[in-house]
């Protein structure tokens, strides 16, 4: 999964670059975090694959746009976040929600 920004980022600009490997990694964090109770494995993964992409076209636009962010926070965070928390209403299986949000009878 962290691979992917590494690979579209040789395709794109014909170069490697070792940073985008490292926020392909956080992006992958940041995105499946919202959900990562109530979605299935494959569903984490996906997620993760489509935030990087989102953190790369976030992050050009931001260039494009002449925004300064030295670290890429915003593409990360407000980009990956996002998707994320959308995600989570297409992916979340039912029964973890169920285990995850219903109150536990041993514990009254």
């Amino acid at each position: 999964m962290s691979s992917r920004p590494v690979m579209l980022c040789h395709a794109l600009y014909r170069r490697w670059d070792v940073m985008q490997l490292c926020n392909g990694v956080l992006c992958g964090l940041v995105a499946v975090t919202p959900g990562c109770g109530l979605i299935d494995p494959w569903a984490a993964m996906l997620v993760g694959v489509l935030g990087s992409a989102v953190f790369l076209g976030l992050d050009a636009l931001m260039l494009r746009m002449l925004l300064d962010d030295v670290v890429a926070a915003v593409p990360m965070h407000l980009g990956c976040g996002v998707l994320g928390t959308l995600f989570v209403g297409f992916f979340a299986r039912e029964g973890f929600v169920k285990d995850f949000y219903t109150p536990n009878a041993a514990s009254e």
